[in-house]
């Protein structure tokens, strides 16, 4: 048992090299071709959502503001499962950059709620500070500094989306307050996805002895079906589940409370991602003039 354990944990050789990786998962523990399976392919999820919430955009004829947060999200995915598929640092890039661009485009998207146009001033700032943080990340080695940038950057649209979630003149009495709880609702559906994610993102830390120990005696104990067992206790892979559905359910938020500001009030409706997105197919944005 101790030796298949020594093996199971010892860095592993594949086709794009040894790994040592950071995360908990053993590297090309599954096939040689893959560096870290089941983080590789559980982007899948970023591609799900970003995908089907990209077509239903142009469908409803949302914004470009929305319809870049989609696109961010494919990105994710993209980068993100490339780079857990050769753990190379060169291709970590796609998996950071895309993330930060999706942040800081929320960000503009609450910043910029009530205004009827884009304002370029904030695009080319989104823009430049996007590439900032590309420039800091291939200079700086540390990873500590991305993951503090990425809690304040992300964080910091939560007090401005409950604002917003509050602000609703168009709705009055009984009406207005079940407005306002239908919004608090979905944003703490939101902040309940990240901080259940990021508790799962620490446990894969923390806890990474322990877990390798517990998938390496199930696959011992019961071949495959122990090996798909194991499989589920790969932490960083739920991140990505979890977060893939977080992202969708901010930019959902965002959406409809961008909506109903501009006087084209939506509903939350059918949030399944394959039946044309969470808003009625007719309602087209007023303003087709406005690029962002």
């Amino acid at each position: 048992m101790d030796h298949f354990l020594n093996s199971h944990f010892a860095a592993r050789s594949g086709f794009w090299g040894t790994t040592t990786t950071p995360f908990c998962e053993v590297g090309y523990l599954v096939t040689p071709y893959i560096a870290e399976f089941w983080n590789c392919i559980s982007n899948c999820a970023y591609l799900f959502v970003g995908i089907s919430g990209l077509v239903s955009a142009f469908k409803r004829n949302s914004e470009w503001r929305f319809k870049s947060l989609h696109l961010f999200v494919i990105l994710i995915g993209l980068g993100s499962g490339l780079y857990h598929m050769t753990m190379m640092r060169s291709w970590s890039l796609l998996d950071i950059g895309p993330m930060i661009g999706f942040c800081f485009s929320n960000n503009y998207v609450y910043v910029m709620m009530g205004a009827k146009k884009a304002n370029l001033r904030w695009l080319v700032a989104l823009v430049f500070a996007i590439l900032c943080v590309g420039v800091l990340h291939v200079s700086w080695v540390h990873p500590e500094w991305f993951n503090l940038l990425f809690l304040a950057v992300a964080g910091s649209s939560v007090p401005t989306a409950f604002f917003w979630c509050l602000d609703s003149p168009e709705f009055a009495g009984k009406r207005g307050k079940k407005e306002i709880y239908r919004r608090i609702a979905f944003w703490f559906l939101a902040c309940s996805l990240f901080g259940i994610a990021s508790l799962v993102w620490c446990g894969d830390k923390i806890l990474c002895g322990k877990l390798r120990a517990l998938r390496a005696a199930l696959a011992l104990k019961y071949g495959v079906a122990g090996s798909l067992l194991a499989g589920a206790l790969e932490f960083h892979a739920w991140w990505h589940l979890l977060t893939a559905l977080a992202l969708h359910t901010t930019s959902t938020l965002g959406e409809y409370l961008r909506r109903a500001r501009l006087g084209t009030p939506a509903r939350f409706g059918d949030i399944l991602f394959c039946r044309g997105g969470v808003f009625p197919k007719d309602s087209g944005m007023p303003h087709e003039k406005s690029v962002a």
